[in-house]
């Protein structure tokens, strides 16, 4: 009995100071990674402004066309006219040709809206001598076939794509 009554004791001893100790649940870190908020589109209106200012080289326009790529917006008629001014400065013409596929990206299946897009830039597009996406033939992938497997743009029906 006196056995007992002192193991239990011990084990009280050891588990009393570790019960009382008060340990934190979780720990709050204070992170300070940036001032405020980044806006795209302030970004996006000072690179504008360097842009017509004519100090832009080609990295920055590659910088401006990956955080328009990003971004979660369709670049307007005047930013594109700004951009293929600025290809033209820099006698740039594959980034020219770059940036109206990512127009054409961008606007995804949304053929309406690339379509006035591309109207209200033609008449830049045709003074600088920039042809259009569609011009060229890179609508699709050079080497593009339809896909045997895919089930989903084939009509049995009619036997033809859809």
């Amino acid at each position: 009995m006196f056995r007992t009554v002192i193991t239990a004791s011990k084990t009280v001893q050891r588990v009393v100071p570790i019960l009382l100790k008060q340990t934190p649940i979780g720990s709050i870190g204070c992170r300070k990674y940036s001032i405020g908020i980044y806006d795209y589109l302030q970004a996006n209106k000072d690179l504008m402004k360097k842009i017509d200012s004519g100090k832009a080289d080609g990295y920055e326009l590659r910088k401006l066309l990956t955080e328009m790529q990003g971004a979660d917006y369709i670049p307007g008629s005047e930013e594109i006219e700004n951009l293929m001014n600025a290809c033209r400065k820099l006698n740039d013409f594959s980034l020219a040709v770059r940036v109206l596929e990512a127009v054409k990206w961008k606007c995804g299946t949304d053929a309406a809206l690339y379509n006035k897009l591309i109207a209200s830039v033609k008449p830049t597009l045709d003074k600088l001598g920039i042809p259009t996406v569609d011009q060229i033939g890179y609508e699709k992938p050079e080497y593009w076939y339809p896909d045997a497997d895919d089930v989903h743009n084939y009509d049995p029906e009619t036997g033809k794509e859809l």
